[in-house]
């Protein structure tokens, strides 16, 4: 098996598969288009391995002000799908302290965040 760059699998699949629903992130119904358009499982490792890029590099602050924040309902299903069972928690929890509805400017991007 060929790791093309010594990249990870998981950043494989969403440097293979990713590009239409990173740049649709900020537009709603091109997001739930794209993520539509591929596979359940190679959706849910897109929106798990993007959500722990994001909150590694600056924690869920940044992913929800980064746009990630749409993504957030298929990161949990997709930590549940591979039994990240304490990582979907996590992710709920950072859910109801940010919010459930994305892109949202006037809370995400007006640098007041949630305590």
């Amino acid at each position: 098996m060929s790791n093309e760059g010594n990249i990870p699998p998981s950043a494989a699949v969403v440097d293979r598969w990713g590009d239409d629903i990173l740049e649709s992130l900020d537009e709603p119904a091109s997001y739930h288009r794209a993520i539509a358009a591929v596979p359940d499982a190679i959706a849910n490792v897109i929106c798990v391995e993007l959500l722990d890029w994001q909150v590694r590099n600056g924690g869920f602050h940044q992913y929800f002000y980064n746009s990630y924040g749409i993504m957030i309902h298929r990161a949990i299903q997709g930590f549940e799908a591979i039994g990240l069972l304490e990582c979907a928690t996590i992710a709920r929890s950072a859910r109801a302290q940010f919010g459930d509805h994305f892109p949202n400017p006037g809370v995400a991007h007006s640098g007041s965040w949630p305590d």
